[in-house]
């Protein structure tokens, strides 16, 4: 609803993959590597072992939090070793009518990974108003 926020964890149970939300940005509020939140400013995500037994380190989510975005990419745990949690916030300031999100994979979206969206006029009564369009 125009007005509202809402709060979404986002994960991916067997691949990573990019999310995109099309006309309404959201603020990265954390993201938890299973263990601790890396996206708070120079903090290291380790994110897993190479062929040789080194440590991964990848910097796409150090310094994400607080940061407005419309793509992320979700990423998963490949050695099974759990999964991130993206907690994510968006806000209805701005406009109002249907939008999607989806996986930025066509096969993916093909595969339902794609939501309709819509933001709405209240009523004044509590609830949505109809035919707002």
């Amino acid at each position: 609803m125009l007005g509202g926020a809402d709060e979404w964890t986002l994960k991916s149970n067997l691949v990573s993959h990019p999310f995109h939300i099309h006309l309404n940005p959201f603020q990265i509020v954390k993201i938890i590597d299973g263990k601790s939140d890396v996206s708070a400013p120079l903090t290291v995500d380790n994110f897993g072992k190479n062929a040789n037994g080194n440590p991964v380190i990848d910097p796409q989510y150090p310094g994400l939090k607080g940061v407005w975005k419309d793509t992320i990419f979700v990423k998963n745990l490949a050695s099974g070793a759990g999964q991130y949690a993206l907690i994510i916030r968006t806000r209805y300031q701005r406009c109002i009518g249907d939008f999607v999100l989806h996986c930025h994979i066509l096969d993916h979206e093909d595969q339902g990974m794609i939501q309709n969206i819509r933001i709405a006029l209240p009523d004044g009564h509590g609830v949505v108003a109809c035919g707002h369009h």
